[in-house]
């Protein structure tokens, strides 16, 4: 649970240093609906426009999320 804390707290200050993700909070690591007891991620299409602009600058991102298929550590695969 520490290094998810971690994790998301780094996407936190990450946006938060740039003055033009105003609305946007990240509570999740993976970004799916929220579990029970857990808050959803906040944000805008704005912000979410200037995240993929940024992203848009590094190939290896454009690499990652076009994988289809991921085999996990635990044997089971996932798309």
């Amino acid at each position: 649970m520490f290094l998810e804390e971690t994790t998301i707290h780094n996407k936190n200050e990450q946006t938060g240093i740039r003055a033009w993700y105003e609305k946007t909070r990240f509570f999740s690591v993976h970004g799916l609906p929220p579990g029970r007891g857990q808050k959803l991620d906040e944000s805008t299409a704005f912000d979410m426009y200037l995240l993929a602009m940024e992203l848009l600058k590094h190939p290896q991102y454009l690499r990652w999320s076009s994988t289809r298929w991921i085999v996990s550590v635990m044997g089971h695969s996932s798309y």
